[in-house]
């Protein structure tokens, strides 16, 4: 039995993804493939690279408001993207034990989109670090990354939850995390049209890829007051929480999946 977990994209929210994670250790669920877009590359490649999660959510607890602050303020020139992302991928040097994907103790790919030919971008060998990068390029915030003959950006905007990328890769289950927060009262702005726009188009896709996904489960945390470039230590640190709450709650249906394939492989 081979379970996959996929790790969607959501900035601060994707802290959560360590709650997660800590949950399915301390439950003894054996991670098999993991397979991560933009926050979901950078907490599932530190965790595939062999670093224990005890100290991914070590690091980010001794952080500071200042210090994801600076992730987003490490401007660079305004041309692709105005966002360097230079302090973003030192920190995570500092916790990936491994500098090839080949070396990861787990597997694990990092999903990109080419926007150069209109195609998604499973990255799963290689330069770990170039990996994750990629996914994390934000459409028009943060630098894409020319490799080959390619412009990639975040993975988000053609496949925020790739669960269908895990389970390819041989998973028999499949566990995925993924961020909703679906508010109806909000100031109608610019920016808020423009945001809940991307972020419906984005949700609809991510339900086409996972529609025909047998044997998952999906685990959503409530991150209602945590937005994508949350810069505070406090929403930090509930992200965590609040990850480790919904994977708490899913655990009855995971465990389901396991024995029913157990007692149909026996």
């Amino acid at each position: 039995m081979k379970i996959g977990l996929a790790l969607s994209g959501g900035g601060t929210k994707g802290l959560a993804h360590i709650g997660v994670i800590k949950v399915l250790e301390k439950n003894n669920i054996p991670i098999d493939f993991i397979a991560g877009t933009s926050a979901g590359a950078i907490i599932g490649g530190i965790y595939a690279s062999g670093t224990p999660i005890k100290n991914v959510e070590k690091k980010v607890l001794e952080m500071k408001s200042r210090d994801f602050l600076g992730f987003i303020l490490d401007l660079s020139k305004p041309q692709a993207g105005i966002v360097k992302a230079e302090k973003i991928m030192k920190f995570v040097e500092s916790l990936i034990s491994k500098k090839t994907i080949e070396e990861f103790k787990i597997p694990f790919a990092a999903v990109s989109a080419d926007i150069r030919n209109f195609k998604e971008v499973v990255i799963d060998k290689g330069d770990a670090l170039l990996a994750i990068r990629a996914s994390i390029a934000y459409p028009g915030l943060v630098k894409p990354v020319h490799l080959d003959d390619m412009l990639l950006v975040d993975g988000g905007i053609i496949n925020n939850l790739p669960m269908n990328v895990v389970k390819q890769k041989g998973a028999d289950i499949v566990i995925g995390v993924k961020f909703y927060d679906f508010t109806k009262n909000f100031k109608v702005n610019y920016k808020n049209v423009v945001w809940r726009s991307i972020k419906m188009m984005e949700s609809c896709l991510t339900e086409l890829k996972i529609k025909n996904v047998e044997n998952s489960v999906l685990i959503t945390p409530n991150i209602r007051g945590i937005s994508t470039f949350s810069v505070s230590e406090k929403l930090a640190r509930s992200s965590i929480k609040r990850g480790e709450i919904a994977a708490k709650k899913a655990l009855p249906k995971i465990k389901e999946l396991v024995d029913n394939f157990k007692t149909n492989n026996a």
